[in-house]
């Protein structure tokens, strides 16, 4: 957990690669909630130097599919901005990437971290981090197809057992990924309030890691984490 003097330490903007964050506060994607309405609130009230869609499946990124549902819409007020997809097919993911670039994404950002059974069940969000050597395809195949900087949102884990952390991200950095947002409960945790003790340490992937780096609230202060702080790295 970041102590308040760590917290007033912190640069008051970052970059992602060419893009300047400022302040340097992450809304982050929330299904149901981080729409465009919401976003433009968010931004009047000052606090979030970069906001976020909902998190869409790649699938659902078709011309014919974005006009029935408008999860990608934005306006020019709301930048920068960054798009969120999840998925596990390195190809399909891709392409969405690509029309996600059409649209004016500033960043992509790969979803690692969703709990949700519905997502897992079909090999998406944190049920990638049971399978790295596909995640790193996956993240290989995005970079690879963009020339806009992607990101990457992941957990501590699946669960106890298997605390991956600092191996994902060693393989995020390795296909070129910019910047790491660490939830740092498990899987199994999903959004419980838990002892601060029992939330995954995330010291590695904040000291030894050369991308940018934010990190979610830790679950001891609220419920769910709406926001990241972005972290200094060494």
């Amino acid at each position: 957990m970041l102590h308040q003097t760590e917290i007033n330490n912190l640069p008051h903007a970052y970059h992602i690669e060419h893009i300047r964050i400022e302040p340097n506060i992450i809304l982050a994607p929330m299904a149901g909630v981080t729409d465009s309405v919401f976003r433009r609130m968010m931004l009047r009230l000052g606090g979030c130097g970069l906001v976020s869609t909902e998190m869409t499946n790649a699938a659902s990124v078709s011309p014919k599919a974005l006009k029935r549902h408008h999860l990608l819409d934005f306006l020019p007020q709301e930048r920068p901005l960054t798009m969120q997809l999840s998925g596990n097919d390195a190809d399909l993911i891709a392409n969405a990437a690509r029309i996600v670039e059409q649209l004016g994404a500033d960043i992509l950002d790969m979803n690692c971290g969703c709990p949700s059974p519905k997502v897992t069940g079909g090999g998406h969000g944190a049920s990638l981090l049971r399978d790295l050597p596909k995640l790193s395809s996956v993240l290989k195949a995005v970079t690879a197809a963009v020339q806009i900087p992607v990101t990457l949102k992941f957990r501590a884990g699946w669960d106890e057992e298997t605390l991956n952390y600092v191996e994902t991200a060693q393989r995020a950095e390795d296909a070129g990924i910019a910047a790491l947002a660490l939830h740092p409960r498990t899987r199994e945790q999903a959004y419980k309030v838990v002892p601060i003790g029992a939330v995954s340490p995330r010291c590695g992937v904040r000291w030894r890691f050369r991308s940018s780096a934010a990190a979610m609230s830790p679950t001891r202060w609220m419920r769910s984490s709406a926001c990241a702080i972005a972290l200094p790295m060494a």
